[in-house]
């Protein structure tokens, strides 16, 4: 009886170091992933403004700000913005064309200028539209073209996550 009752508590002690082990292992593994999500949040942060830089010295007429200005991209401008996203994004529109189909070149331009962060007005400025015709496209491509029903994610959400 002793001899059962010992082996019943060395068993016992035996499972309970089992489990710290399998607690400390699942804790070590949360922490991992939280580092390992702000280092893709970091890398993603450089990678954007490393894009930002590489795009104002590329295509000099988005670095004028001005509000009632009309910035004319050329067909080679939107070739190297798309060379410059791809080299640093993992081919971001190759993906996004494998993904979306439906997207045609004109959008696939416009999610590159989404990607590069550009604001509501100098989209505006791009296209000679309002900003408000702007806001319509990035709905439709996001509900149209891109399936996606949850309000709560924006297409500038997206694409910078994509």
């Amino acid at each position: 009886m002793l001899i059962l009752f010992a082996s019943i508590s060395y068993y016992a002690r035996s499972c309970g170091f089992e489990e710290r082990e399998i607690s400390q292992a699942k804790d070590k593994l949360q922490q991992q992933a939280i580092e390992n999500l702000q280092k893709e949040e970091k890398l993603s942060s450089l990678q954007a403004d490393f894009l930002r830089r590489l795009v104002a010295i590329n295509i000099p007429s988005l670095n004028n700000k001005a509000n009632d200005l009309v910035i004319k991209l050329s067909n080679e401008d939107f070739a190297n913005l798309e060379k410059d996203i791809n080299a640093t994004f993992d081919q971001f529109t190759v993906r996004l064309k494998k993904e979306y189909p439906l997207l045609d070149k004109n959008e696939i331009q416009f999610c590159c200028l989404i990607k590069i962060q550009l604001d509501l007005n100098t989209l505006a400025n791009i296209y000679c539209r309002s900003k408000a015709a702007i806001s319509k496209r990035k709905l439709r491509i996001k509900q149209e073209k891109l399936n996606i029903t949850d309000k709560n994610i924006s297409l500038d959400d997206f694409i910078q996550r994509f």
